[in-house]
């Protein structure tokens, strides 16, 4: 049982990440967090690690940017590979 459910929540993670990628690939360099989150259907709370963990892997980088009204929002783009 525990094994089924370890391949379910992998194959499961790896569904986001590819959605992730596929969104960040489509269209320009930098994508908000909250766009992101609009563009992949995937709800925030599951979004957050995800894009931590191909960010540990190298696939996409991020840095923070000021808004009109003062507030920083994080972006995300895919790293340009060498």
């Amino acid at each position: 049982m525990i094994g089924w459910l370890t391949r379910r929540t992998e194959q499961a993670t790896r569904a986001r990440a590819g959605r992730i990628l596929a969104a960040l690939e489509d269209g320009a360099a930098h994508y908000i967090a909250g766009d992101l989150d609009q563009r992949t259907g995937i709800n925030a709370a599951l979004m957050y690690p995800a894009l931590a963990r191909l960010e540990n892997s190298g696939l996409i980088e991020s840095g923070w940017a000021d808004t009109h009204n003062g507030r920083r929002r994080r972006w995300y783009r895919l790293k340009e590979q060498p």
